[in-house]
């Protein structure tokens, strides 16, 4: 997704870990409940984290465009560093 999009990115993905840190145990315990055991919602656990790993392999750098800084933000950068007395970018 490149610099432009990363914080937007990285805010759901944080988003995402702390509702599954806030709702996983949750689940653990109604599963347990449920079958009476920790057997089947640990077996699930694993699982469900082995098929997130699955596309890994799959995925690929992004390409050349997307590593460059917006010019916007150089521009940004640029002045702040002139402001602060350091001569170059």
């Amino acid at each position: 997704f490149g610099y432009v999009s990363f914080g937007a990115v990285f805010g759901l993905i944080v988003l995402a870990t702390q509702v599954a840190s806030g709702l996983g145990p949750l689940m653990i315990g109604i599963l347990e409940d449920i079958f009476g055991s920790y057997a089947f919602p640990l077996t699930l656990t694993a699982l469900l984290t082995f098929a997130a790993a699955l596309p890994l392999p799959f995925a690929r750098p992004p390409s050349r465009r997307d590593w460059s800084v917006p010019t916007e933000l150089r521009e940004t950068a640029r002045m702040a560093l002139q402001r602060a007395g350091t001569r170059s970018l």
